[in-house]
C-alpha cells in the first residue's frame, strides 16, 4: 500500500473547511456526516465528522486533518453527505488528534436573551456586518461566518465588535437603523495594531486602542477615545465627541456641534460647521472651528487657532500662539506667551495678557488690550478702544492720509481711544 494524498473541500459550497486526525486501528468507511444537512460544523461531541476528498480515490495515509472528535464511532462504517453531494468511500488508519493547523481568525456569536451580537477577531482579521434581507450577516476574512446561525438583525439590541492586536479592519457601514431598528448601543474595541474602522450609521462607541488607526464614525451621535498611537477620526455627521491619547491624532467633525479634545500630542482638531469645543491640551496644536460659534482652548505649547466664520471664543493659554478669530464677533484672549491675536471683520475683543502680544483688530470697532509685556496694537478700521496695559507698547496704524494724536485719541480712518498710554508720541511715515 502506498502513501496518497487528499484534497479536502466541496467546489462551490462557501464552508469552514474543518476536521481532524484519528487513530481507530481498522479499515472503515469513513465519510462526512452534517446533521440536517445545514451546512453548519456540528458540535455534538457523539458524532464523528471527517471532510473527504473529491479528487480521484486511492489507498494510503490521510493526514492533516483537524476537528475535534470523540472515539464513540471506532468500529461503525458511515458514509457522509452535504446537502445534494454524497461522499465516496475512504478507509484507513488514523493517528491520535492533534491541534488544528488551520483556524478561522474569529468568530460571532448572538445571545437571544439580551440581544447582543458580539463579533470577535482572535488574530488580526477583516470583520464585516451588515445584512442579508432581514436577517445578520457577519463575514470573517471576506467569508461568511455560517457559525452565528439565523439571526433577524430587528432582534440585536446592542452590538459589541472585538479586533485582536494585530492590524484589524471592522466595517460597520451595512448596519443602520432600517434594518438594525432596536439596536440601542454599538461597541467597538479595536485593539491593538494599526487599525481601520468603519464605524454605522446608529451612534458607535469606540475604543481604538494601541496603534495608529483610521476611524470614520460616519452618522450617529459617536464617541471616539483614540487612546494610545497617531490616529485620524472622522466623526462625520452627528453630534461627535473625541478623546485624543499620547500620539498626533487628527479630527475632523461634520455640520453638528461636536467636541474634541488633543493630550499630550501635536494634534489636529477640525470642528467643521457646527457649534464646536476643541481643546488642543498639551502639545503644539492646530485647530480650527469653520462655521458656528467656537470655543477652543489651546492649552499648553506653541498653537494656532483659527475661528472661521461665527462668534468665536479663543484662548491661547500657555505659550506663543497664533489666534485668528475670522469673521464674526470674535473673543480672542492669548494667555501666557508672546502670542498674535487677530480680529478680522466685525467688532472684536483682543486680549494679550502676559507677554510681547501683538494684537490687530482688523475691521469693525474693536477693544484691544495689551495688558502685561511689551505690546504691539493695531486698531486697523473702525473706532477702536485701544488699552496697552503694561510695559512699553506701541500702537501702529497704517493709512494713506494724516492721523492727529493728542492725549487720548488718535484720528486717522477711524477715532481710536488710547488708554494706558502715558507720554504717547505719534511717528509718522515716509
Amino acid at each position: 500500500m502506498t502513501d496518497a494524498t487528499i484534497a479536502f473541500g466541496f467546489p462551490g459550497v462557501l464552508e469552514r473547511v474543518v476536521a481532524g486526525d484519528y487513530n481507530l486501528d481498522g479499515f472503515d468507511d469513513i465519510g462526512l456526516t452534517v446533521p440536517h444537512q445545514s451546512g453548519n460544523i456540528p458540535t455534538d461531541s457523539l458524532e464523528f465528522y471527517l471532510l473527504q476528498s473529491d479528487g480521484t480515490g486511492g489507498a494510503g495515509n490521510v493526514d492533516g486533518l483537524d476537528h475535534g472528535f470523540s472515539p464513540a464511532p471506532l468500529g461503525n462504517d458511515r458514509f457522509g453527505q452535504y446537502g445534494n453531494r454524497i461522499s465516496a468511500p475512504v478507509f484507513g488508519n488514523f493517528d491520535p488528534p492533534v491541534a488544528p493547523a488551520v483556524a478561522a481568525s474569529g468568530s460571532s456569536q448572538f445571545d437571544p436573551q439580551s440581544g447582543t451580537l458580539t463579533v470577535t477577531a482572535d488574530v488580526a482579521a477583516s470583520l464585516t456586518v451588515r445584512t442579508s434581507g432581514s436577517l445578520v450577516q457577519v463575514l470573517i476574512d471576506g467569508e461568511v461566518d455560517h457559525g452565528l446561525g439565523t439571526v433577524l438583525a430587528s432582534n440585536v439590541t446592542n452590538l459589541l465588535v472585538e479586533g485582536s492586536d494585530g492590524p484589524d479592519t471592522i466595517d460597520l457601514s451595512g448596519v443602520s437603523g432600517t434594518t438594525y431598528d432596536h439596536v440601542v448601543g454599538v461597541l467597538v474595541q479595536a485593539g491593538g495594531g494599526d487599525d481601520v474602522v468603519v464605524g454605522s450609521s446608529l451612534s458607535d462607541r469606540v475604543w481604538a486602542g494601541a496603534g495608529n488607526d483610521v476611524i470614520d464614525t460616519g452618522a450617529g451621535d459617536d464617541w471616539i477615545n483614540g487612546q494610545s498611537g497617531a490616529d485620524i477620526v472622522n466623526g462625520g455627521e452627528g453630534r461627535d465627541s473625541f478623546l485624543g491619547g499620547g500620539g498626533h491624532d487628527e479630527f475632523t467633525g461634520g455640520s453638528d456641534d461636536d467636541f474634541a479634545q488633543g493630550n499630550s500630542g501635536n494634534d489636529v482638531l477640525h470642528g467643521g460647521s457646527g457649534d464646536d469645543r476643541l481643546n488642543g491640551s498639551g502639545g503644539d496644536d492646530v485647530l480650527a472651528g469653520e462655521d458656528g460659534d467656537d470655543r477652543m482652548l489651546a492649552g499648553a505649547g506653541r498653537d494656532s487657532m483659527a475661528g472661521g466664520a461665527g462668534n468665536d471664543f479663543l484662548s491661547g493659554q500657555g505659550g506663543a500662539d497664533r489666534l485668528d478669530g475670522g469673521s464674526g464677533r470674535d473673543r480672542l484672549k492669548g494667555g501666557i506667551g508672546s502670542d498674535v491675536l487677530s480680529g478680522g471683520a466685525d467688532d472684536d475683543r483682543l486680549m494679550g495678557e502676559d507677554g510681547d502680544d501683538v494684537l490687530d483688530g482688523g475691521d469693525g470697532n474693536d477693544l484691544l488690550r495689551g495688558q502685561g509685556g511689551n505690546d504691539t496694537l493695531t486698531g486697523s478700521l473702525g473706532d477702536d478702544l485701544i488699552n496697552g496695559g503694561d510695559g512699553d507698547d506701541r500702537v501702529l496704524e497704517t493709512y494713506d492720509g494724516d492721523f492727529l494724536l493728542t492725549d487720548a485719541t488718535l484720528l486717522g480712518p477711524g477715532s481710536d481711544r488710547l488708554i494706558g498710554m502715558d507720554g504717547a508720541t505719534l511717528i509718522g511715515g515716509g
